[in-house]
Formats: C-alpha cells, sequence, structure tokens
C-alpha cells in the first residue's frame, strides 16, 4: 500500500470516527478527529463538513460557513452542505447569504420541506415578502403539520395586508408549536391590527409567560391594553417595556400619550422629554410636549417648542398654537383636554 493509499485509508478511519462522536453528542472529540481527517486528507469533502456541522454545535459559526463553503468547492453536490451551510448563515444573520444557499438546497431536494420552511424564514427576514410566501406554502403543502412552514405562511400574509388568512396560519402555527413564544406574539401583533383586542392580550400575555422579560411582547401589549381601555395596567406594562429597552423614544412618547389619556399631565413631560432626547426630529413628541407645557401653565417653555415645531411639521405646530391660545387666557387645568 502506498503513502497516499494509506493516508486516505487513516483519513476515511477519522472521518467516521467523528461522525460517530458528534452524533454521540461529544463534539469537541468529534472536532479533534475530523481535524485529524482534514490534515490527512485535504480534499476530503466529506471532512470539512463534518467540521462545519460540529462547529456550528459548539457555536462557532464563521468557522463552520468556512468549512461548508470548502466541502462545496471541492464536492458542490454534496447532500446537505447546502441546507447546513444556510443554517449557519441564518445564525450569523446573514439573511441574503443563507437564502442563495437555502435557494441550492431546494433545488437538490425539491421534496424537502425542511429546505423550504428554512428558505421561507430566510426570505422573510431579507424582506422578500412574496418569495416567503411562496416558499412557505411550498412547504406547507410538503408538510401540513409544519408549525415553522405556518408561522412563516401567516407573518408573510400579515405583511400583505392579507390578515384574515394570516391569522388562521398563526393560529395554525399556535396549535403545532405552542412552545415558541414568537409565534404567540405575532398572532397577537396581528389580531391588535385586525381588531380583536381581546385576543391580542390572550396571546400577548402567552408570548410573555413564555419569555417573560421580552421588551417588544410588553411594548404591544401595553398598546393593546390602551385599545381595551386599560390604562392603568397598559402604562404599568409599558414602564416594564422601558425599564427594559430604554432607548426606544417611540415607546417613551406612548408613555407620555398614556399619561396624558390617564390626565397625569405631570408625566406627559419628562417622558416627551426624553423621546424628543433620543429622537430630536420627532416632531409628535414635541406637539405632545407643547401641549404638557400649555396644559400646566408654562407657556413660554410651550412656546419655545412650538418654535421647534415649526421647523419639523408646520401643520401640528398650528396645532400647538391654537391650545396654547386656548390656555394663556385661563388657569392651568388638572387634566388634559385636547384633542391630538
Amino acid at each position: 500500500m502506498g503513502a497516499a493509499e494509506g493516508s486516505s485509508g487513516q483519513a476515511e478511519t477519522f472521518l467516521n470516527v467523528g461522525l460517530s462522536l458528534e452524533s454521540a453528542g461529544q463534539h469537541q472529540r468529534a472536532l479533534d478527529a475530523l481535524d485529524r481527517a482534514v490534515a490527512l486528507a485535504p480534499h476530503l469533502a466529506e471532512a470539512h463538513h463534518g467540521r462545519g456541522v460540529v462547529l456550528a454545535a459548539l457555536n462557532r459559526n464563521d468557522e463552520a460557513v468556512a468549512a461548508f463553503r470548502r466541502a462545496l468547492e471541492l464536492n458542490p453536490g454534496l447532500p446537505a452542505t447546502q441546507f447546513n451551510l444556510g443554517i449557519a448563515l441564518l445564525a450569523q444573520s446573514n439573511a441574503y447569504e443563507a437564502a442563495a444557499a437555502f435557494r441550492e438546497a431546494c433545488l437538490q431536494d425539491p421534496a424537502d420541506p425542511a429546505a423550504q420552511v428554512n428558505l421561507g424564514s430566510a426570505l422573510l427576514a431579507c424582506g422578500d415578502v412574496d418569495g416567503a410566501l411562496a416558499a412557505s406554502r411550498e412547504a406547507v403543502r410538503l408538510q401540513p403539520d409544519n408549525g415553522q412552514a405556518h408561522y412563516n405562511l401567516g407573518a408573510a400574509l400579515c405583511r400583505k395586508g392579507d390578515l384574515k388568512d394570516g391569522v388562521e396560519h398563526l393560529r395554525r402555527a399556535a396549535a403545532l408549536i405552542p412552545e415558541v413564544a414568537d409565534v404567540h406574539h405575532h398572532l397577537g401583533t396581528a389580531l391588535a391590527r385586525g381588531g380583536d383586542v381581546d385576543g391580542a392580550v390572550k396571546s400577548l400575555r402567552e408570548a410573555l409567560r413564555l419569555k417573560p422579560d421580552w421588551p417588544e411582547a410588553l411594548f404591544n401589549l401595553s398598546l393593546a391594553l390602551r385599545q381595551r381601555g386599560e390604562l392603568k395596567t397598559a402604562i404599568e406594562t409599558l414602564a416594564r417595556a422601558i425599564t427594559l429597552r430604554p432607548d426606544q423614544a417611540e415607546w417613551h412618547y406612548q408613555m407620555a400619550n398614556l399619561a396624558w389619556e390617564a390626565g397625569e399631565i405631570a408625566y406627559v413631560i419628562p417622558a416627551c422629554e426624553q423621546a424628543v432626547r433620543l429622537r430630536s426630529d420627532y416632531a409628535e413628541a414635541y406637539h405632545l410636549l407643547g401641549l404638557g407645557f400649555a396644559a400646566v401653565g408654562d407657556h413660554e417653555r410651550a412656546r419655545a417648542t412650538y418654535e421647534r415645531l415649526k421647523t419639523l411639521h408646520p401643520a401640528l405646530a398650528e396645532d400647538l398654537l391654537g391650545f396654547l391660545q386656548q390656555t394663556t387666557s385661563r388657569p392651568a387645568p388638572t387634566t388634559a383636554g385636547a384633542d391630538r
């Protein structure tokens, strides 16, 4: 036996050992064996693919992507490699390249629902809603009980404005994968958009039961509670969201809106000030800030806010000026009374 044949045989042995260890969950030992296989036979595509699988399991996604790409250079048709490359790219938040990998995986095996499901996920992340619709519909056709496929299809339909069918698929997803908080969150926001506020609150609360400190879900729940007229609970919920994510200008503005509606004018001003501190061109927040100053009788600061607002949104500035003129000649009210 020649040296080359001996090295090749040893490489195959290390490859098989590495794959067995990977199946047993012994990822570091598997990587050591696969590294030996690659060192002995650098052109063994299966060894590079195996390294990619193990590296991905170790959350070393950059290295995993490189390993999968090397495997594909050596053997472009190597089964499962495009799919696994797509998964690693999604883990890097590289949705565009992940979508390309999943497209290739779908071409290699058109009957694989997992490739279609992940293609739909990647296309949604890319903003290609029509592409996501097509991939997700095909995934549902191939595997009607795949919860992720229904979730992707429901999300894409909602983005297209088809709330009725979108909610139907999101409900199906929630029944199939009830442990996934994202599904309940998306269902809740879709129900709120469609006017089913009670359903929205129920779904958003389920999302938060599964993932308690989720700022976006808390924010959306506060909006739904506001729609239901539960201002006190909405304020408490939004305060939790802001504590977790204090850098969101819109959330501070919505807090100011809730305070205004609840008649808590003293809280309107600091919330608006924080909103415009975070976003200096936030016309709606300046408008409400000016209303707050006028409502408490601080006309000097209300007029200064009006001057700033004129450069951002003349129509809102005129509305503020009208309210300011109404309040100039009377004492400051204890509650708000202006429409915005």
